[in-house]
């Protein structure tokens, strides 16, 4: 799970599992290391152009970064991204019912790629205050008002859900989230 971005005056909870093989810790034995601050790039899951990443050496193109603490897998996985409107009967069929969303977000784009696997883009700004149940994205996501204090949770690489802790999005937000059906 890409690092989430975070507001002053927001939350951040961070679980951290104490256990080894033997299933005894011994607490003050716990060493943490400094914090580290690495540089933020201006790639998000909006803008982000994988192909500005590569460079040539003859006929062969090479990617020399991506940030994937900053960008989700699939986006940099994944070769063309194209407009669900230009999907085949076959893939519309495999694409999450955005209409079960549009009373708590606008619906900015939605996005396809994949061959075998569809996986789809959703781009959401939420505009009104509400919850919206764990059934309809499997995590519960509760929309604030522009200056309500966020919860957020930073996830260990890979989840989705951790601790079980509702993803807080506020008015206004942007909230991207990629779903996959074969």
């Amino acid at each position: 799970m890409p690092v989430p971005q975070i507001c002053i005056g927001d939350l951040m909870e961070l679980a951290i599992n104490c256990s080894s093989l033997r299933g005894v810790i011994d607490i003050a034995s716990i060493k943490w290391r400094a914090v580290k601050i690495t540089p933020i790039y201006s790639d998000n899951a909006i803008t982000y152009n994988k192909d500005s990443y590569l460079y040539a050496t003859g006929n062969i193109y090479t990617k020399t970064v991506a940030d994937l603490s900053r960008i989700c897998e699939e986006e940099d996985a994944e070769i063309d991204w194209m407009d669900a409107i230009y999907s085949g009967k076959a893939e519309k069929s495999k694409l999450f019912d955005a209409k079960k969303l549009e009373k708590y977000f606008d619906v900015k784009k939605i996005l396809c790629s994949g061959a075998d696997v569809l996986i789809s883009k959703y781009l959401l700004i939420p505009r009104q205050v509400g919850k919206i149940s764990s059934d309809i994205l499997g995590i519960e996501v509760r929309i604030l008002k522009p200056e309500e204090r966020c919860i957020v949770e930073v996830k260990k690489l890979g989840l989705l859900i951790d601790r079980n802790v509702p993803i807080d999005l506020r008015i206004g937000d942007v909230f991207v989230f990629y779903f996959t059906k074969d």
